[in-house]
């Protein structure tokens, strides 16, 4: 795994609890990309996050992270601390919720894939990041696409209201609110101003508007 821009072997690494998904797709980067490191780290599928050691991560891996398979409500933000320590991640998922997908992109993420896609889509976003760029799934383009000339209209907290309501269509506005330090009535005004930007009516208008 070399590129004009770096030198050094890229190492990946598959972070995954399930042993039979995670071999399997070590198999198909090895054949697809021989003479790359790649290794298997398993974890237990409720694995405590917080005691991840970073120390023994390479500032030039790239960690693929299985996120179907931890039922930990902390795998994202983990996700969001690999990124913090400069660790290029992708997150690999038949989860495609746009909630989760702007999540990933508001943290600036380096990559998400499909695994209702092919198989390609992986290889292809690995090679992005060995370059040092951004790859998000094709099949969430529309959505990037609407979402980015969406995003240019609302402020910073009413972003913030609209990653969380996508993100937890199922929590009341009163959560969300306590999620993001806001009143009740402050979310409401924020949600309103948002369903008129969008030209919807309510709650599940604007959840369809955003759907895939």
């Amino acid at each position: 795994c070399y590129t004009n821009n770096m030198q050094s072997e890229t190492e990946i690494i598959l972070l995954t609890s399930n042993n039979m998904e995670g071999n399997g797709c070590k198999s198909f980067i090895e054949l697809n990309k021989p003479g790359c490191k790649i290794s298997l780290m398993l974890l237990s599928s409720d694995y405590d996050f917080d005691c991840f050691n970073f120390n023994g991560l390479s500032k030039n891996a790239i960690v693929i992270f299985d996120f179907d398979s931890f039922k930990n409500d902390n795998a994202l933000f983990f996700i969001q601390k690999l990124t913090q320590e400069g660790i290029r991640t992708i997150i690999y998922s038949q989860l495609s919720t746009p909630g989760l997908i702007l999540k990933a992109k508001q943290h600036l993420i380096s990559g998400y894939v499909s695994k209702h896609s092919s198989p390609d889509c992986l290889l292809s976003c690995i090679n992005v990041l060995e370059l040092g760029g951004f790859y998000y799934d094709p099949i969430f383009f529309d959505l990037l696409k609407k979402i980015s000339s969406f995003e240019e209209e609302l402020s910073l907290t009413q972003r913030n209201v609209v990653y969380e309501v996508l993100s937890s269509p199922n929590k009341s506005l009163k959560e969300i609110a306590a999620q993001l330090d806001l009143s009740k009535h402050t979310a409401e005004v924020h949600l309103s101003n948002i369903y008129h930007k969008a030209n919807v009516n309510n709650y599940s208008e604007l959840l369809t508007y955003f759907s895939l």
